[in-house]
């Protein structure tokens, strides 16, 4: 008998669901930990009923948690850009999961998806790294390592996510500052279902610099006429936890990353690129990816670089807060999806006090979450303005595709997709022209840009420059139709400093 691989994750999910808080327990060896650095979060994985000793010497005493995982949720949405494997209808991705835990015989709801942070509860950090329908369930690059059923990483409640000298990848860049991101966890949109693992940040190609994150040495470069694929240039530092950077341009690579050069922190090692499949064919979708991996028993141990990069950001950049709107949603018309701005984050010592989250129909709801119904298919986006106790805010966007219907009612994949970028993204003077990228693929007739300062809407192309004139965080908007006549809206936000 022949098992496709949607039938496979079928059967885990249903492993999964059915599991419940009666699992006998069992608890694994530290041999089974498969990474233990000094200043690292430790990480494990457990099979439910499984129950993990976290043990960490503090001076002259032992600080001792168990943490047992009891159950395990995933969700699955349609995607509307695959058909499933016999091809008679819309095949499904793995979308969010929630795990249940016990720590110290205490039970806690964990959440796995995209932009979550670790949780503070019970005297430690928790994130769970992945889980298993996650992990294998892709079409492209699949966590074959993974064996269990789920992967947590864990440090104590007062302890740094990582060592504190991990630096931040780009320079002068501001966070979410393109359309275009990816997170550890996130569906890659509009493509074969590929589960994101690691870290993309859009920006204009050449024009941000690249730094090493690490100090370590070179074990892998493209160089001198790159390597085909993605241009890997990958840093091993001296725990063994390697960096991999992708998508640099060859030209703009620093010559000497030749392998077995030593690098510092904050070394430059060149700037945001395009390359991918051997050529400068990021036409759409040009960003700088970054991964981590910690090599056990020869073999790659891929982690999540999302927490780590977040505290670097901080003390990287001077921002307060973050928004953060959740990055892609996909329904169809006359369905209701729930937004979430939950995953926002404050720096340390911060505190959000407000959430308001500015709607495609014209209504503000100042909430957390809020659901929304879409009638009409579309590419629409929603803004997420968070703002601090101290009066800080920031703004983010989520893209919610609306999928249209042909004639006969099937899901149309003939729909625009894409991306606006912008240059420079951070320290923007009163004056100074700004660059704006259009990268949406697939539009029918004009396309439009409102800078939103007050100056009319104009119409665009490829790009266009615009200067504004006092300081202050404008909205960005380009509107443009769909092939179904459907309304495609883009945006992001543009800081213009005092001096």
């Amino acid at each position: 008998m022949m098992f496709t691989k949607r039938f496979i994750i079928s059967c885990w999910l249903m492993i999964l669901i059915i599991s419940t808080n009666n699992c006998f327990s069992q608890s694994i060896s530290k041999e089974e930990t498969l990474m233990n650095i000094k200043g690292y979060p430790t990480v494990f994985e457990l099979n439910i009923g499984e129950e993990y000793n976290y043990t960490r010497s503090i001076s002259d005493s032992v600080v001792n948690h168990t943490i047992k995982l009891v159950k395990v949720t995933p969700y699955m949405s349609p995607n509307f850009w695959n058909l499933d494997e016999e091809g008679n209808g819309v095949d499904k991705f793995y979308n969010s999961a929630k795990v249940e835990v016990e720590i110290d015989r205490k039970l806690i709801q964990l959440t796995h998806r995209s932009y979550e942070s670790p949780l503070t509860v019970g005297g430690v950090r928790i994130y769970v790294e992945a889980i298993k329908p996650w992990a294998h369930g892709a079409d492209l690059f699949n966590l074959e390592e993974m064996k269990k059923d789920a992967r947590f990483s864990v440090c104590l409640a007062d302890e740094p996510w990582g060592p504190t000298n991990i630096g931040y990848h780009i320079g002068n860049y501001r966070f979410r500052s393109s359309s275009y991101n990816n997170t550890w966890g996130a569906l890659v949109p509009y493509a074969p279902i590929y589960y994101h693992r690691g870290e993309d940040r859009g920006a204009i190609p050449d024009r941000l610099p690249i730094y090493s994150v690490v100090s370590g040495k070179v074990v892998g470069t493209p160089l001198p006429d790159g390597d085909g694929a993605s241009n890997g240039l990958i840093i091993k530092n001296k725990d063994g936890v390697v960096f991999r950077y992708a998508h640099m341009n060859t030209e703009n690579i620093i010559p000497d990353l030749k392998k077995g050069k030593s690098v510092k922190e904050g070394d430059l090692l060149g700037y945001t690129g395009s390359t991918w499949l051997g050529g400068k064919n990021q036409t759409h979708d040009p960003h700088v990816h970054l991964e981590m991996h910690y090599e056990r028993n020869d073999k790659p141990i891929l982690l999540s670089l999302f927490p780590y990069l977040i505290e670097a950001y901080f003390r990287y950049y001077p921002d307060e807060v973050l928004s953060i709107a959740g990055g892609y949603e996909w329904t169809l018309p006359g369905k209701t999806i729930e937004l979430d701005g939950s995953r926002s984050i404050a720096r340390p010592g911060k505190k959000i006090k407000d959430y308001k989250w500015i709607l495609h129909n014209g209504k503000t709801v100042e909430n957390t979450k809020v659901k929304v119904k879409y009638n009409t298919p579309g590419l629409y986006t929603e803004e997420l303005l968070v703002e601090t106790t101290d009066g800080d805010v920031d703004r983010d966007f989520l893209q919610v595709r609306v999928w249209p219907s042909d004639k006969n009612g099937t899901i149309a994949r003939n729909v625009a997709w894409g991306w606006i970028y912008q240059s420079p993204v951070r320290n923007v003077k009163v004056g100074e022209p700004v660059m704006f990228w259009n990268r949406i693929h697939n539009t029918t007739g004009s396309v439009y840009i409102d800078f939103g300062d007050g100056t009319p809407p104009v119409k665009m192309y490829n790009s266009i420059d615009h200067p504004f004139m006092k300081p202050g965080r404008y909205v960005v908007a380009i509107t443009a139709k769909g092939p179904q006549d459907d309304p495609i809206t883009q945006k992001l936000e543009v800081v213009v400093n005092k001096k």
